[in-house]
């Protein structure tokens, strides 16, 4: 759904769009196929809203946020409503699920959450101009950060003060060392590279943990199976660009 509207944003003919789909979900070829046949976003979203795809809540939201697109052209509007939509329905599915999937989903949701504030807070510090978009908007539900620490860190006076108020907050304690790093170097790719290392190491680590009947293992193999897929694809990128063997192997996240 995402690929789709981003599509018809960037003006990207039916062809294009489609070429660019990956059909594995509960969505079928034709149907992916008519939605990006359409004229344009606000065909494609009352189509979407028709039809009730890829939820009826998730769709709902991101109708609402078709008048705030079309009157600033800020495609991010729509994005927001399908992530905060998404990150709903997730949050409701914790209240059934076992702690140890919980405390993964929650992790991911708070890395998203934490990342927004940090891009907000070097935005901010080169001067950009921000949009004024509200915390409650600008956050995903769910996590265990709330979203008044994450705005605070976001217009922190400098990255100490920032990293400070997160490091304060209920964090994950494996990303600490990697936001005390960030306060030095300032490098979100980096820190970005961290978390996602902490946040697999963390869901595979469910094979030994969770509840053998459970969600808990699945989810850990399909981390695992991301992960394997990850490695191949910076193996093949560093070939392709001649880098040494040791050099590739640096950027592999063994499990």
């Amino acid at each position: 759904m995402r690929t789709i509207l981003r599509g018809h944003y960037a003006g990207a003919d039916p062809g294009e769009i489609r070429a660019a789909l990956v059909p594995a979900g509960e969505l079928s070829d034709d149907v992916l196929g008519e939605l990006a046949n359409q004229p344009g976003i606000r065909a494609a979203v009352d189509l979407m809203v028709s039809w009730g795809i890829p939820t009826p809540a998730t769709v709902r939201a991101v109708a609402a946020a078709l008048e705030t697109f079309e009157s600033s052209d800020d495609f991010q509007a729509l994005e927001r409503a399908m992530n905060r939509a998404e990150a709903e329905e997730v949050r409701r599915a914790l209240d059934e699920a076992e702690p140890g999937v919980v405390r993964i989903l929650r992790a991911e949701i708070d890395q998203a959450n934490l990342l927004v504030a940090l891009r907000l807070h070097q935005a901010q510090s080169e001067g950009q101009d921000v949009d004024a978009v509200d915390s409650a908007e600008r956050f995903l539900p769910g996590g265990s950060l709330p979203a008044a620490v994450l705005a605070r860190a976001g217009h922190a006076e400098d990255r100490a003060a920032a990293a400070a108020i997160l490091v304060a907050a209920p964090l994950e304690a494996t990303w600490r060392p990697g936001l005390e790093r960030w306060s030095e170097s300032g490098d979100l790719v980096v820190l970005n590279d961290d978390l996602n290392e902490m946040l697999k190491r963390q869901a595979v680590g469910m094979f030994a943990t969770a509840d053998p009947l459970g969600p808990g293992v699945p989810l850990a193999y399909a981390w695992a199976k991301e992960n394997e897929v990850e490695n191949l694809r910076t193996i093949g990128a560093g070939l392709a660009a001649g880098m040494s063997p040791q050099l590739i192997e640096e950027e592999l996240v063994i499990l």
